[in-house]
């Protein structure tokens, strides 16, 4: 049977550039705006699985281009990914897409009808809810996430599947540990955006034991949401503050970065008032903020009165969570400028 881990190019690796990023410039990184290295320019390499199961050593951000262009199931974007690629010295990569982009039928070709090379890779017997709940968590890039859920995959006799999670789960915590975001595009005609929900997973077919495991239901969303890059960033950094907790100053700086400069803010990696507050915004999921880590030395008094009547405000403008609003304003003051 293919590799598993071809559906992840196609919904997963790649999907998370397709569903956070979306479309951006060739040869940029979303959010940080950095370009794709060349060759010599950095030497950070983590694995990458080509459609035919080779594992090759490539950039991060050159892989999951990669992954990008086949998502995408288009010879012609895949070409133009791979020339991409070549002109900036990523000679071998571009070759392997070039090869991809030979085997799928242009659209609108009159060719006979023949799978993508990424739907090749799927097993016939995995359901499409199994492939969408995949891509439900995957869309999240939270690794610990995406391990439990393939832990369930696996308790249900979906291995293959569950494998298949596991490694996009590494391929994500590799590419952030190499402070490499999520994503990297290369874009001659943007794809459409993908909007995915949350389903609930079906029995399993029984394969070796007579009686199939049930698996626990899985949440509905009642209506899927777009979500947008400062939304995904929003939600990662308050899960980071709040479920993570870290102390004061040991936070995930690459996270607070990220979010400041998708909203706009001044990017300095410490998580302040201004910071907090935006998290209210619209664009931002209107979350009601962790208490801010930093404050003006010089100021601090004002600034925190600043912050508390804005708060004392939200509760009136927002009574559904007044009570939440009332706790904030209470923790407001747990971190004393240093």
């Amino acid at each position: 049977m293919a590799p598993v881990f071809l559906l992840l190019g196609a919904a997963g690796a790649a999907g998370i550039v397709y569903l956070i990023f979306g479309g951006k410039s060739p040869k940029e990184l979303p959010g940080s705006g950095s370009n794709v290295p060349k060759p010599g320019d950095d030497p950070t390499r983590i694995p990458y699985t080509l459609p035919d199961g080779r594992v090759i050593q490539t950039h991060p951000a050159v892989g999951i281009a990669i992954y990008q262009a086949v998502a995408t199931g288009d010879p012609d974007y895949m070409r133009n990914t791979a020339k991409q690629l070549r002109e900036l010295g990523w000679t071998n990569e571009a070759t392997e897409l070039e090869k991809i982009a030979g085997q799928v039928p242009k659209a609108g070709s009159g060719a006979v009808t023949t799978p993508s090379v990424a739907s090749q890779a799927l097993p016939p017997e995995l359901p499409a809810q199994i492939l969408a709940g995949m891509q439900a968590v995957v869309v999240r890039q939270n690794p610990a996430e995406m391990r439990a859920y393939a832990q369930k995959l696996r308790q249900g006799g979906y291995t293959e599947a569950a494998q298949s999670l596991e490694a996009a789960a590494s391929l994500i915590e590799a590419a952030q540990k190499a402070q490499v975001p999520a994503a990297a595009t290369v874009t001659p005609s943007s794809p459409p955006n993908v909007v995915v929900a949350t389903p609930q997973l079906p029995a399993p077919v029984p394969t070796v034991t007579p009686t199939p495991i049930q698996l626990p239901p899985m949440v509905v969303t009642p209506q899927a949401e777009v979500v947008t890059p400062r939304r995904a960033a929003a939600d990662m950094l308050v899960k980071h503050l709040t479920v993570d907790n870290p102390p004061k100053g040991k936070e995930d700086q690459g996270l607070v970065r990220n979010y400041q400069a998708l909203a706009g803010r001044s990017v300095d990696g410490k998580y302040g008032r201004g910071d907090a507050m935006s998290l209210y915004d619209a664009a931002s999921g209107k979350h009601v903020p962790p208490p801010p880590r930093y404050w003006p030395k010089s100021n601090y008094a004002a600034a925190k009165r600043e912050y508390d009547q804005w708060l004392a405000s939200m509760q009136t403008a927002d009574p559904a969570r007044a009570g939440e609003f009332a706790q904030a304003r209470a923790n407001s003051g747990r971190y004393y400028p240093s």
